[in-house]
């Protein structure tokens, strides 16, 4: 059986451009892949974000409270902001001073709240704590 010389390079070059098109495709394929079977930090901390938003929203504050808690929320936030825009600091002086922003935000909220609503808030967080770790754990499919 002879092979044209014409249709073999017709055909090389159609592989050779069909892997060349495939071939961006594949590494972001694989990168959505890996994503999706391990939480990133930010999907985590978005997690956790979302957990103190609906842990806070179910205390059945007062109208004084949530105000009080909207304008602490907004200062941590533009803290946040402005950290993570320095770049005159380190990754672990900025891993500092966010742990710093943190604690001070829950001191605040912690003074805004009742004794009551600040048991609740720690059991309803300690759940979402848990069932993040549990999540994190286990394989996604």
């Amino acid at each position: 059986m002879i092979i044209n010389k014409n249709k073999l390079l017709r055909g090389f070059a159609s592989l050779s451009i069909g892997a060349f098109l495939c071939a961006p495709v594949l590494p972001s394929f694989a990168a959505e892949q890996s994503t999706q079977a391990a939480p990133t930090a930010q999907t985590q901390r978005a997690g956790m974000h979302d957990a103190m938003k609906q842990a806070i929203d179910s205390l059945n504050l007062s109208v004084d409270q949530k105000s009080q808690l909207s304008s602490i929320f907004a200062d941590a936030k533009s803290k946040r902001e402005a950290l993570r825009a320095d770049n005159s600091l380190s990754p672990d002086q900025k891993h500092d001073k966010m742990k710093a922003i943190h604690a001070d935000t829950r001191a605040k909220i912690n003074q805004v709240l009742t004794a009551d609503q600040r048991t609740q808030l720690k059991e309803k967080l300690q759940a979402a704590r848990s069932s993040n770790q549990q999540q994190s754990t286990t394989p996604q499919q």
